[in-house]
């Protein structure tokens, strides 16, 4: 079962969706974000977009990444369990 579709390009769709997943798997196992996971961050901000933030930056953008969507999976699961009601 796909959560989420994955984009057939290797833009930089592709890649935040690739590091979104891994950032939803690797939080759900350890909620404390690994150093490596932020600084991925980075470099693909840094790559894509020329902007430099600083870890403390990237840590806030990180951590909001996983409540946004913990929030659509919350809300997913929701109308899912309606629909078998």
């Amino acid at each position: 079962m796909k959560i989420v579709e994955e984009p057939t390009n290797s833009s930089l769709q592709g890649r935040l969706h690739r590091f979104l997943v891994e950032l939803l798997v690797s939080f759900s196992l350890m909620p404390e974000l690994l150093k490596e996971t932020v600084e991925e961050l980075r470099q693909i901000i840094l790559e894509e977009y020329k902007i430099s933030l600083s870890f403390k930056d990237a840590t806030k953008i990180a951590h909001d990444l996983v409540g946004y969507f913990s929030l659509l999976a919350r809300i997913n699961h929701n109308q899912k369990a309606k629909e078998y009601d």
